[in-house]
């Protein structure tokens, strides 16, 4: 059955009512809410109303009287629950922006203690690297000299692993690390030919010098 509406003097608009589709129910409501926000809205707002001219005024007053009730209840309660639908999606999309900014300050928190840990494993690495070798047991090294009256301690590096030794007002220095006594041999060799004639092994238990028949006993 179709409800004719009566709009006006020079409007007629059939709307019918029919058992359909969710997707036709939608496009009547859509139609509906034009149609009825064009030609059925009651009158401009208050601000525009006082614009108005007296005729205008006169003219949107009978077309408020001519709506029919029951439409204008229909719009009403349509508008109103369009507006709550945008009022929720907002809210929705307001959460979703505090959930965004609570992950991207998380990722920031992760990134930083990242950060920090990395710069701690390369600190205990750069600490493991300065400990130099393994001090304990038997080892050697070779002595490159021993002065009393020059200080060569400015001049050493880590990268040359040479070592000062303090005896009372003489200074020792030894370089190398060898657990085998012969490749300590063939190192004080090689010094040797090298110019450093007084290059000679010395040994080492646990980390303190010790005479070199003492270190080699089992050993050889």
């Amino acid at each position: 059955m179709a409800t004719f509406l009566y709009l006006d003097r020079n409007f007629q608009i059939f709307y019918w009512f029919l058992e359909s589709t969710d997707a036709m129910k939608v496009i009547k409501t859509t139609l509906l809410i034009l149609l009825l926000g064009g030609v059925f809205y009651p009158g401009p707002s208050q601000q525009a109303f006082a614009q108005m001219s007296k005729a205008e005024k006169k003219a949107w007053k009978k077309k408020k009287k001519a709506t029919n009730p029951l439409a204008f209840k229909q719009v009403v309660e349509e508008q109103e629950e369009i507006q709550q639908k945008i009022k929720q999606t907002k809210q929705e999309l307001e959460l979703l922006r505090l959930q965004l900014g609570e992950k991207d300050n998380r990722l920031a928190q992760l990134r930083e203690e990242n950060q920090k840990l990395e710069q701690q494993r390369q600190e205990e690495v750069d600490a493991t690297s300065r400990q130099g070798p393994n001090e304990r047991g038997v080892f050697f090294r070779v002595q490159v000299g021993a002065y009393e009256t020059i200080d060569l301690s400015s001049r050493i590096t880590r990268e040359a692993d040479m070592k000062v030794e303090s005896e009372g007002a003489i200074k020792k220095y030894t370089i190398g690390y060898f657990n085998d006594y012969w490749e300590a041999d063939k190192f004080k060799k090689y010094l040797q030919s090298m110019g450093i004639k007084d290059a000679w092994i010395v040994a080492y238990r646990d980390g303190v010098r010790v005479d070199i028949k003492e270190a080699l006993e089992g050993i050889l």
